[in-house]
């Protein structure tokens, strides 16, 4: 038999403590959920804003205010302290990579426009505001963390890449949302 809960977390509002650098946030995970022990995580669906922009009288991309990471980096990783069972090499047993944000790059010149049936889009020039985690696949716990932590992360551009947080624009909070579908597992 298993207990399904689905966990939202978004970096804004009362509930969560966003570090000084806007690259992380922790939520207090409530002791009813913590107490249901071992679980299958997957991430259900999520979105991190990469950059603020501002837009001129036609509509069209007219400056990026700031990107929280470098403009020549096309990918995050949102990682967690959400401890798996087994081994990763690519966190190399470190905290679970929990997805990654394909991002377009902000160096590409020319926006062109799409027009979509929800509104009109500018791809190219300032690459999206908005991107949506991939997910990473489903894992197994014992037992979740009473303080979830969250990072938003990325690989500098280097011989030897390192991973660091996202803390290229810290004027205000950019918005993120994850949704991780915990499955908890009985045991008896």
């Amino acid at each position: 038999m298993s207990n399904l809960r689905i966990l939202s977390i978004e970096n804004i509002g009362n509930l969560v403590d966003e570090s000084t650098d806007r690259s992380s946030f922790t939520f207090n995970i409530p002791e009813d959920m913590i107490n249901l022990g071992r679980c299958l995580v997957e991430v259900q669906s999520g979105f991190v804003q990469v950059q603020r922009t501002t837009i001129d009288a036609s509509g069209n991309v007219d400056a990026i205010i700031g990107r929280i990471v470098p403009s020549n980096v096309n990918a995050l990783l949102i990682r967690s302290n959400i401890e798996q069972v087994g081994h990763s090499s690519f966190t190399g047993g470190n905290n679970n990579i929990l997805g990654t944000c394909l991002l377009e790059s902000a160096l590409t010149a020319g926006a062109s426009q799409l027009n979509s049936g929800s509104g009109t889009d500018y791809i190219g020039r300032a690459g999206n505001d908005i991107s949506p985690v991939q997910k990473q696949g489903v894992f197994l716990c014992e037992r979740l963390p009473s303080q979830l932590k969250i990072e938003k992360m990325y690989y500098t551009d280097a011989a030897s890449p390192e991973l660091v947080p996202a803390a290229s624009y810290t004027a205000q909070t950019l918005p993120m949302q994850l949704v991780l579908k915990l499955t908890f597992l009985d045991l008896d």
